[in-house]
């Protein structure tokens, strides 16, 4: 065994797009794979994501779209509970929030994480954020890899959005 006492049993990755958070997600599922230790990895865009699946993201305009997640979010601690894995969850504390949290002013995104923070707590979650030595350059890399359709989508989703107004 890893040597460690096992009361984390959520990992959540986060950081900025590009930042490594799927590369990051690899090890530790791994490490705790190769070990003994059973482990549920999630990638972000997952279609059947546990806690953000494609059937609520498509609700994510919605008022009732942050407490849909809040309760999913219940949902799946509740499940991980009754089981032994570790969770590890990449890009979906933050960076699948970002978008509809920024449909809200500062009080109803503090409101959102602080409700998100208490739904969490009984898997003792640790978190990773990755952030670049230089985002504006990363973004730029990013944005050339992935093309001008996905910068396009993520510049206009963000900059519509209440808070750069």
């Amino acid at each position: 065994a890893l040597g460690l006492q096992m009361t984390i049993r959520l990992l959540l990755i986060e950081g900025v797009p590009g930042s490594g958070k799927t590369t990051t997600a690899k090890e530790p599922c791994r490490l705790f794979v190769s070990n003994g230790v059973s482990a549920n990895w999630y990638l972000e865009e997952a279609s059947e994501h546990p806690v953000h699946p494609r059937s609520l993201t498509n609700l994510s305009d919605t008022p009732e779209f942050p407490e849909r997640c809040l309760k999913r979010w219940d949902l799946f601690v509740d499940r991980s509970q009754k089981g032994d894995e570790m969770q590890i969850m990449e890009g979906s504390a933050f960076q699948s929030t970002v978008r509809f949290m920024m449909q809200n002013d500062m009080n109803g995104i503090e409101e959102y994480f602080s409700k998100f923070v208490d739904v969490i707590k009984p898997l003792a979650p640790a978190l990773i954020y990755l952030r670049p030595n230089d985002v504006i350059e990363n973004s730029r890399y990013i944005s050339d890899l992935r093309g001008s359709e996905w910068s396009t989508k993520v510049s206009e989703g963000e900059t519509s959005t209440p808070i750069f107004h």
